[in-house]
């Protein structure tokens, strides 16, 4: 595979819109430029496929579907896909341009970052592959190369997709196609099983002990050492790792489907992050410009990916170096274990042999002549890089960013702001969401900065608001119902009132209200349940038993009792007779009860009636309580006498005869 040269592209126009500035990188399936966008009037990466990949139709279709689902991905730590396109030029894809490095050449220039830079970096990356894998996107070859910082310290995961769409080429490399990193790879990675999210998520957990430590676990002197080295194996919470150790040995379980997914470990991440010290700023590494740009050929490769025997030659450039190192640092975009170099340089065409640079004059020519080529070639030489200087200078590097005018998206819902962020030509990046009792969940809360100018493409931070913060439920213990309304309204909360009988608790006072414990979101409505007192007793019946009987039976229903002794001609003295209230109906705990006591029948004695018509003699006796049986004579006379006589003790009830004359 032969890498084109810098000036074939340089100053042309792919697909009328992108505009080629300079030159990033080159690696095993793109050529990777500097490009303006000159319709929207910003700067972007343009990854130029290879030749070979870009006739390979199977690999052409998977890569157009791999661009689709990468370029919906809208979120600030996946780099963004924009567009795509085929020019004479070749195919291409446009992306968003990082300026800051990659992991992996700041780890290069400055070692091992702190643990709460670890957390930090790691929690971005997480965040972002949480989100490709809940809409079914996997990675599946995260290693440092791959994530990309812009120049405020948003990192950003590149090359989603590339992956897959490599692994279905027909085309490959002489040492075969690079499917993934070795030093990264997962046990099933390794072992050529099913992949997805939880791969992502191993990966990114080597890459953060490497981080933290300036080693990768597990690795050894050959690929399939080190393959094999992590099968079984988890990585172990040494001293170093600290507070992040346990975490990362979760997630590099060996077995996937026991690993913590993506979103787990951003909030974990998270909650680490906020906690260790040393955050500090990231030191950013931008790249340096190559030093030679120009005539790039042989594998650009990572020595360590899946498959790869290893790392090629930069061929005319001394025999044994690395390509890799050659070209300068390749873009993760491009598939390489190198970020890719800020633009700059521009290609010098000479032509190189084994012997060294400069032009190939046959030996019969060279003497007193020679000086003169010698010198030729040296102004030649001379001549292109003060052009290729002053190009670089007046051109490159004179590229002028626009600075734009920050607008006000406090306030507004996350995707109104992305909009107007967007059409200002800025991004954002969304820190950790807060509580706001006036803001609504999902809008943002607060921005930085919050107005002036920035550079098109820089980031406007924002922290969305979580809602009102959760508050306690205060104590509403013996409080009335009022009281207890207001207690809850003073603190956020709305009530509802349900009404229960209570043996322990008063009328009108709160018994309990749900929920009582933990934090509970502002206007969570409680359910307060508020007292009527004790349950009703319903009356027994108690006819028939004695009053001391009686007078139990309530006393066991917490009622009390009170004897009221009554004529019955039915049932015998010293007999319930009946109940104030009556048997059945009900009475207040502590109320009293009246138990009516048989004295036996009432006893009269017969009226004297002599004398007296039969109505006036009937009146009387009925007026004591007697009846009148049987008339005796003509019922238009007078009484004579009555049976039983006058005086008479009977009881009452009985009946009396009336004799007439």
């Amino acid at each position: 595979m032969t890498v084109p040269r810098v000036d074939d592209l340089l100053g042309r126009s792919l697909g009328d819109r992108y505009r080629v500035r300079g030159w990033l990188g080159a690696g095993a399936s793109a050529s990777v430029y500097l490009a303006v966008d000159e319709r929207l009037d910003r700067q972007v990466a343009l990854k130029v496929l290879h030749p070979a990949l870009a006739s390979d139709a199977g690999f052409l279709k998977r890569f157009q579907s791999e661009a689709r689902a990468a370029a919906r991905l809208r979120h600030p730590h996946i780099v963004q896909v924009y567009d795509w396109g085929e020019d004479p030029a070749g195919v291409y894809v446009v992306l968003e341009y990082l300026s800051g490095g990659s992991l992996r050449q700041m780890l290069d220039s400055s070692g091992p970052l702190s643990l709460a830079q670890v957390a930090a970096v790691g929690a971005q990356a997480a965040q972002g592959l949480a989100h490709a894998h809940q809409r079914g996107t996997a990675h599946r070859d995260i290693k440092p190369a791959n994530l990309l910082f812009d120049d405020d310290g948003r990192l950003a995961i590149a090359d989603f997709g590339l992956a897959r769409a490599m692994a279905d080429a027909t085309w490959t490399e002489p040492a075969g196609v690079i499917l993934g990193t070795a030093r990264y790879a997962s046990p099933e990675q390794a072992g050529g099983l099913v992949t997805g999210p939880a791969t992502d998520v191993y990966s990114l957990s080597l890459v953060l002990v490497e981080a933290a430590t300036g080693a990768v676990p597990f690795s050894a002197d050959t690929t399939v050492a080190t393959l094999m080295a992590r099968q079984g194996r988890r990585v172990e919470a040494d001293e170093r790792l600290g507070a992040l150790g346990p975490l990362l040995s979760q997630t590099t379980d060996p077995d996937p489907t026991a690993r913590p997914d993506a979103g787990w470990m951003a909030a974990r991440l998270g909650e680490a992050g906020r906690t260790l010290p040393g955050a500090g700023v990231l030191p950013l590494a931008p790249p340096e410009v190559p030093a030679d740009p120009g005539v790039r050929s042989g594998p650009a490769r990572d020595a360590t990916a899946l498959g790869a025997a290893g790392a090629g030659t930069a061929a005319g450039l001394g025999a044994g170096r690395d390509a890799t190192t050659l070209m300068g640092a390749a873009t993760a975009w491009a598939g390489e274990e190198n970020p890719w170099p800020v633009p700059g340089g521009v290609a010098v065409t000479t032509t190189t042999t084994p012997g060294g640079p400069g032009p190939d004059i046959p030996a019969g020519r060279r003497g007193r002549g020679g000086w003169r080529a010698a010198l030729i070639v040296f102004l030649v030489v001379l001549l292109a890089v003060i052009g290729g200087g002053l190009y670089w200078l007046f051109g490159v590097y004179q590229i002028t960013v626009p600075r734009r005018v920050v607008p006000d998206v406090e306030g507004r819902a996350l995707a109104s702001a992305e909009q107007a962020l967007t059409a200002a030509h800025l991004t954002y990046r969304v820190g950790p969401p807060a509580y706001s009792d006036t803001v609504p969940a999902g809008d943002v809360l607060t921005q930085s900065p919050t107005g002036g100018r920035l550079k098109q493409g820089a980031a406007v931070d924002l922290v969305a608001s979580e809602g009102p913060a959760p508050r306690a439920v205060p104590s509403l213990s013996g409080l009335t119902q009022p009281a207890a309304g207001a207690a809850l309204a003073g603190a956020g909360f709305g009530a509802r009132y349900v009404k229960a009988y209570s043996e322990t608790v008063a009328s009108g006072i709160v018994i309990n209200w749900s929920p009582n414990s933990g934090m509970q979101a502002k206007g969570t409505v409680v359910v307060v349940t508020v007292s009527q007192g004790p349950q009703p007793r319903t009356v027994p019946a108690l006819t028939g038993d004695t009053y001391s009987q009686a007078a139990a039976a309530l006393s066991g229903l917490q009622l009390n009792s009170v004897e009221s002794d009554v004529f019955n001609n039915q049932y015998p003295a010293g007999q319930v007779v009946g109940t104030t209230p009556a048997a059945g109906q009900s009475a207040a705990r502590g109320s009293t009860v009246t138990v009516e006591v048989s004295k036996g029948p009432q006893q009269v004695q017969v009226p004297d009636v002599t004398g007296m018509s039969v109505a006036d003699a009937t009146a009387a006796i009925q007026a004591v309580g007697l009846v009148v049986n049987n008339v005796y004579g003509p019922p238009n006379h007078r009484v004579f006498i009555t049976d039983p006589t006058a005086g008479t003790t009977v009881d009452t009830g009985s009946g009396v005869s009336l004799y007439t004359s």
